[in-house]
């Protein structure tokens, strides 16, 4: 197994040393890798000796995680899925442990309650045990024995929603029973380490929730858990229905149903929420144009939203101001933060005549060579996007901020949208509005980033 990526290395997140634009795939000495999660200034590498960061100095050796976690990152926050399915966020170098009420009615009453000051005996189980009571006296926290009585409000992720919930701290034992004692003896370990990186744990009584899943931007917490409840901050969404994927942009949010449905919600000014309209959704609600299809996986770009279908369709809608969705643009503008930035490359100098030989059959010179040449920059509703042989179909796709990754079921992986930080992998940094081939074979995980593509490969 090899790992290639490209793209944005500002902060060494690719290759220590090397230049900050890398238009060509670079080779990545990290062995089993078996995640990966990109931001702007830095990579998490799940590898099979544990997780390693790349890139902003400060998320080198800070953040300590359990190899066993499940991690999801956005520029400025990481959450993790403990080993017992419990969600923990970094905060202040120690982890902390995120209380969610466990359906919507709770969750309101709790609001409630806070905000007309009383206190009720429901939360009294919330209560931290005696080990961190007493770890609260030491000098490390800088916290007195009075600072660990009473009752305190721990708010919780996401303010739009405005869930709170009540975090008692004082003197309490582990709870006596527990409904699986497998469960129980990882709650105990978990607790050990825990305690050993400085988390706070709030144990509870009530259905331990297990999460699967974390969608996370700098502003926005989505959490789905094993029994198909999606959560926004500690509130869950009532929707009648179960969730399998969650998905976040940078103003909007997805969600896809056992039954193959599509939701959206958030910000929609860019068309991103594929109602056919311009405009703002404070509630999930369904993607009518893709009723009748099935859809296997949602993806969320900054600005654009993709559907794959499980017959290996592409359904693209939002922003395409880059050509992120497959279809010509009306901009060509290259505006870059980075614009002073001499564009450097390790690629070989004849690479763009080595791509053309490799790319001389004329049915990967286009996607489709009936493509339609309409000029598209903002589409409102999820429009199909055709690839070049009817026998291959896609079977992933990935999202940065402005560029889209397809993945193929012959090992072949594709770009398409923003290149100006080499993100595409195609030797160069000109935007491409079409699906262009990075790999002909041999691709068999996909990972984007904001300016960032990742590809792990097997030997062809």
């Amino acid at each position: 197994m090899s790992v290639y990526a490209c793209g944005n290395n500002t902060c060494s997140q690719i290759v220590a040393g090397g230049p900050s634009i890398l238009c060509c795939p670079s080779l990545i000495f990290l062995t089993g890798v078996s995640q990966v999660e990109a931001t702007f200034s830095h990579i998490l590498w799940r590898t099979e000796s544990g997780w390693k960061w790349t890139g902003y100095k400060q998320y080198n050796d800070e953040i300590s995680i359990d190899p066993e976690w499940k991690v999801f990152i956005s520029e400025n926050r990481t959450v993790a899925i403990s080993s017992t399915g419990s969600l923990v966020v970094w905060e202040d170098k120690g982890w902390r442990t995120l209380h969610f009420q466990n359906d919507y009615t709770e969750a309101t009453d709790a609001a409630a309650e806070v905000y007309s000051g009383t206190q009720n005996q429901r939360y009294s189980d919330n209560l931290i045990g005696k080990e961190e009571h007493e770890s609260c006296t030491n000098s490390d926290h800088k916290k007195t024995e009075e600072d660990c009585d009473g009752l305190s409000l721990v708010s919780v992720e996401d303010d739009s929603m405005k869930g709170i919930c009540l975090a008692s701290r004082g003197k309490r034992k582990m709870p006596s029973k527990l409904q699986d004692n497998s469960i129980r003896k990882k709650m105990m370990q978990e607790k050990l380490h825990n305690a050993s990186c400085g988390m706070q744990t709030l144990e509870s009584n009530k259905p331990h929730i297990v999460f699967c899943h974390v969608a996370v931007e700098d502003n926005v917490l989505l959490a789905l858990g094993k029994d198909g409840k999606m959560y926004s901050g500690s509130i869950p969404i009532s929707l009648g229905l179960k969730v399998t994927e969650v998905a976040v942009g940078k103003e909007h949010s997805m969600a896809l149903t056992t039954n193959g449905d599509v939701l959206t919600w958030g910000g929609g000014m860019r068309g991103q929420l594929g109602n056919g309209e311009i405009c703002q959704r404070e509630k999930p609600e369904l993607v009518e144009h893709l009723q009748g299809i099935t859809i296997s996986s949602v993806v969320c770009g900054g600005w654009h939203s993709v559907a794959l279908s499980s017959s290996g369709d592409v359904y693209v809608w939002g922003w395409n101001e880059s050509g992120q969705l497959g279809f010509p643009s009306k901009s060509q503008s290259n505006h870059s933060i980075f614009g002073s930035f001499e564009h450097k490359c390790w690629c070989p100098k004849n690479v763009e005549k080595v791509r053309k030989e490799e790319n001389s059959n004329p049915l990967l010179d286009r996607v489709n060579q009936e493509h339609t040449k309409d000029v598209v920059n903002v589409q409102a509703s999820p429009r199909l996007l055709d690839f070049w042989s009817e026998h291959v179909k896609v079977v992933d796709v990935q999202c940065g901020d402005r560029h889209t990754l397809f993945q193929l079921d012959d090992g072949s992986a594709w770009s398409v949208g923003m290149n100006k930080y080499g993100q595409l992998g195609l030797g160069h940094t000109d935007m491409t509005e079409e699906p262009t081939q990075v790999f002909n074979s041999g691709v068999t995980r996909i990972y984007a980033g904001g300016w960032n593509s990742i590809f792990v490969t097997i030997p062809c």
